[in-house]
């Protein structure tokens, strides 16, 4: 009797420390998982603010997209609007200009050897 007693207590000591060794391995893995967590919690944290102050400077060009300030700039630049009492002047070019043509270089392939040709198709990481 005295021995079956002394059996239970090891099964019921050996249990639980298989019991406490799992809870720890569940433990670890949360902890990991923690960390992991934070870790992507920081960096759409800093995405956030990013999109915050790109709607805010989005919003500023949409209310000055809207504004008699900014109509009034574009009639004047690039619509060419004029109003009244000013003088518009147009430059023409001279009667004999011919524009020089701007020469593009060519692109030129590159030459390579037999062997060099085959050890840019085998080990280049080009597709």
């Amino acid at each position: 009797m005295e021995k079956l007693k002394v059996l239970g207590k090891r099964i019921f000591i050996v249990a639980g420390l298989a019991l406490l060794v799992f809870l720890l391995m569940d433990f670890n893995n949360r902890m990991a998982s923690l960390t992991r967590l934070s870790a992507q919690n920081e960096i759409e944290a800093e995405k956030l603010d990013e999109l915050q102050v790109t709607k805010a400077y989005l919003e500023t060009q949409v209310a000055y997209a809207g504004s008699d300030k900014a109509v009034e700039a574009w009639a004047r630049e690039e619509g060419r609007y004029v109003q009244e009492g000013d003088v518009p002047i147009f430059l023409l070019t001279p009667v004999g200009y011919t524009p020089e043509p701007k020469l593009q270089p060519t692109p030129t392939a590159p030459s390579y050897t037999f062997l060099e040709a085959w050890k840019e198709w085998f080990f280049s990481d080009a597709p």
